[in-house]
């Protein structure tokens, strides 16, 4: 969790945790540290949010290209079909 965290974030923390491991943090330190946690939460929260909405996007993508692709070899068999119609059509007009 640490490393991750920004630069400014890390020196705010730096202190204050050596304080508390030496046992002498004060209640304001202690309360600055809480706030610094709530807030690293709250990102991540909101990281966390935006990486499922993300998700949800790429899978509505996914469906719809499949979808699209379905559509495509539908058309495909129909156009053959169609083709194959004016074929035979064709030939029978020939023979006549």
């Amino acid at each position: 969790m640490f490393r991750s965290m920004h630069l400014p974030a890390r020196l705010v923390l730096i202190p204050i945790l050596l304080s508390l491991l030496l046992g002498c943090a004060t209640t304001s330190e202690i309360s600055a540290l809480r706030s610094e946690v709530s807030a690293l939460r709250n990102d991540v929260r909101i990281a966390r949010d935006a990486a499922e909405q993300a998700a949800e996007k790429a899978t509505r993508a996914s469906e719809s290209a499949e979808l699209a692709a379905e559509r495509a070899a539908a058309a495909e068999t129909a156009a053959n079909l169609a083709n194959e119609k004016a074929e035979r059509v064709y030939v029978r007009a020939l023979g006549k």
